[in-house]
């Protein structure tokens, strides 16, 4: 009898488990399930955006004198015409020589060395689909035995295969691999934007003028054996070197502007700031008061009645941009504060910052840039460095995702064209999970989302203790996080120098910090 017992248990016991483990497989099903149809719709938007558009117009008709002249346009293809009205704006010319004889206009690129390098076009050379991990092998522009003693590379490489190029971890470079520094820079410059770090391994001090500075010294480090963070961080400055100085509507501006000619202003960017905290206004401004980008103006939404006028007036002083002050209620949801925020705007473009969150100078300029290249409608970056201020810790959490079309991007550092934003519904009158709720109508009406890198912008995380909109606790920012760091590391988003926030005490209100953080 105690056997049969014995054996009505284990198979009852057998059914049990079986049904288990056929409930846990059909959750495992639901969610692979969930995934696909999340990927595929990323895969569908991708496929209709891929990047932007060529080129269309420089603003400016341009007549060329001479070989170097020539070729500082050549990836400008001008959409055809149906009249031909031979308007000319500017001569560029070689040589002074060149430009004698003519009434235009003249900008002489001999006087001018960096004009001369010829300018790329974002839609072929930007850095969509960029990797963070890769093989510890180094490519060179040209054959490897031309290199100087003690430097080596696995193997070559070339600007037309670009995607091997970016397997590398990076590329050597030297002036016997080109046939003229002119083209060298051409090069050079459309490398950086694609993101690659290279070395210039001969010096090159004759590029100096053609790259600028900046870019040159970038280009003078030595990557070898650096890890991935620092290798990204220089892809990333070397990203912004080349956008900001040669591109082709970048190359149009300046000979526009040598030549005397007016320029149109580049499209105005709304920063939306909405904070409860008069604490933290000082810091918040400071944030935008850095910014590098400009035309560039501020709506501040004061959420609640804590703001004194003269406080408020004496932390907007420092700013040298446009500010709106809107005040709005206290109970008012954080998506009824950016609505009202957003209808105050005048900018062609509005972007969302928070209060305790640590920005970069080239910040708004990297959303720009992002939207230019991508074609996306909603761009923006990922927090991908968090700081806990709890306990004490900075934590890095899925690096590597950036420059790719996503699913989501952070509420705090995110960008749309205004009318875009008005076109898919904008800001949804809930208190917290704006930016989700917005991502998913942008997908939903047929838009893209591209997520640039996350280097300049730290996510500072209260945990629940103050009423956050971010309520993920400090222990499942650790459960998820690729590597956890003592202390304030703002070094790992690129930024050495910057300093954190006052933090609120345990005296604040309870949701006193309700629009602050709104990821």
């Amino acid at each position: 009898m105690k056997g049969r017992r014995l054996t009505r248990v284990l198979r009852k016991a057998r059914r049990v488990r079986n049904l288990s483990m056929g409930i846990a497989f059909v959750g495992w099903v639901v969610n692979r399930l969930k995934v696909w149809v999340r990927q595929t719709a990323m895969g569908l938007n991708r496929a209709r955006a891929t990047t932007a558009e060529p080129t269309a117009a420089l603003g400016i008709e341009v007549a060329a004198r001479g070989e170097l002249s020539r070729g500082v346009f050549r990836d400008f293809v001008a959409p055809p015409r149906r009249h031909e009205f031979n308007h000319v704006d500017v001569l560029l010319a070689d040589t002074g020589a060149d430009a004698i004889g003519h009434d235009l206009p003249a900008v002489v690129l001999s006087g001018h060395p960096q004009l001369a390098v010829p300018a790329f076009d974002p839609a072929s050379f930007n850095p969509i689909g960029w990797q963070r991990d890769v093989k510890n092998q180094v490519g060179a522009l040209g054959w490897p035995r031309l290199l100087p003693t003690g430097v080596t590379a696995d193997l070559t490489v070339s600007l037309n295969d670009l995607e091997k190029a970016r397997q590398c971890h990076h590329l050597v470079d030297v002036q016997r691999f080109h046939r003229s520094s002119v083209e060298r820079a051409g090069v050079l410059v459309r490398l950086a934007a694609s993101g690659v770090p290279v070395h210039l391994v001969d010096g090159g001090s004759e590029l100096e003028p053609l790259l600028g500075s900046e870019l040159y010294s970038l280009m003078m480090t030595d990557i070898r054996g650096k890890g991935a963070t620092a290798r990204e961080l220089l892809s990333v400055a070397l990203r912004r070197g080349a956008f900001r100085d040669h591109t082709l509507r970048a190359r149009a501006r300046q000979v526009s502007r040598i030549a005397g000619l007016d320029v149109a202003p580049d499209p105005t960017v709304s920063v939306l700031l909405a904070t409860k905290r008069p604490s933290h206004l000082g810091h918040a401004l400071g944030n935008i008061a850095k910014q590098t980008y400009r035309p560039l103006e501020v709506v501040l939404a004061l959420h609640g009645d804590e703001f004194e006028d003269v406080a408020v007036e004496h932390a907007i002083a420092r700013l040298d941009v446009p500010v709106t002050v809107r005040p709005v209620g206290g109970s008012a949801p954080l998506g009824l504060v950016l609505r009202i925020a957003t209808d105050a705007a005048g900018g062609d473009f509005v972007t969302k910052m928070d209060d305790d969150d640590v920005y970069d100078a080239s910040h708004v300029g990297d959303l720009m840039t992002a939207y230019g290249f991508s074609g996306a409608e909603l761009v923006g970056k990922y927090h991908e460095v968090n700081y806990l201020a709890s306990t004490d810790q900075t934590v890095e959490v899925k690096r590597g995702m950036g420059e790719s079309y996503s699913l989501h991007v952070s509420g705090a550092a995110l960008l749309m064209a205004r009318p875009d934003l008005h076109r898919f519904g904008g800001w949804q009158r809930i208190p917290a999970g704006v930016d989700s709720a917005l991502a998913d109508d942008v997908l939903r009406g047929g838009g893209t989302i591209y997520r640039t890198h996350g280097a300049g912008f730290i996510c500072v995380r209260h945990g629940q203790r103050h009423g956050h909109t971010w309520q993920a606790s400090d222990d499942e920012d650790v459960d998820r996080a690729e590597a956890v760091h003592d202390g304030w590391c703002p070094w790992l988003a690129g930024m050495p120098d910057a300093q954190l926030p006052r933090q609120p005490t345990e005296a604040s209100p309870a949701g006193a910090s309700q629009s602050g953080i709104g990821v």
